[in-house]
């Protein structure tokens, strides 16, 4: 960890591949790294899924990294990560899509729990506080404080993982209003 943190603020916005990576960090395991400077340093590391001219396996350091030192508590839990997914319905609060479902490339989609407010800036790892987006939303929001308005997308997500109930009431709502309740 010790050699990237020291060498990649030497080559800002400069593309690198996995294995200058690898071979920089004298180790194998350098997705580990990035994801620990990611989350544990606040670095601003872009890759493809975040930029669409990088390719597999190349990264880039958006950004002067914040001092060193400055190190994050421990990931969200398990069981906080699981209740935060049960409450937004599996289901990516920015673009609408639920886990499992394709991306227009035909990849699936991943969640992940965001901080709405991030640690860097002094959000918590309340419940309160956090959110699931999908992969390409989490790497795109770069901190979003608030979401866009709800798409059509994101408004058929929610109605499809609402319960039976409440399914139905929105289509009796919606009969009635451009039935005029005929």
């Amino acid at each position: 960890m010790t050699r990237l943190m020291e060498w990649w603020p030497t080559h800002i916005g400069k593309v690198v591949t996995s294995e200058q990576l690898r071979e920089i960090a004298g180790i194998q395991e350098h997705a580990r790294r990035i994801r620990e400077l990611r989350q544990n340093y606040g670095w601003e590391i872009d890759s493809y899924r975040s930029h669409e001219d990088l390719k597999p396996n190349e990264y880039r350091l958006a950004k002067q990294p914040p001092k060193a030192g400055v190190r994050f508590s421990s990931g969200i839990s398990a069981k906080l990560r699981a209740q935060v997914i049960a409450r937004n319905g599996s289901i990516c609060q920015l673009c609408g899509l639920a886990a499992g479902e394709l991306y227009e490339d035909g990849s699936r989609v991943t969640l992940h729990v965001d901080h709405i407010q991030p640690r860097s800036a002094g959000g918590s790892d309340e419940m309160s506080n956090l959110r699931t987006l999908c992969h390409r939303c989490n790497e795109g929001a770069k901190s979003s404080l608030t979401p866009p308005p709800q798409t059509l997308r994101q408004l058929k997500a929610l109605v499809r993982n609402a319960n039976r109930e409440t399914q139905k009431a929105i289509y009796d709502f919606l009969v009635h209003k451009f039935e005029g309740g005929k």
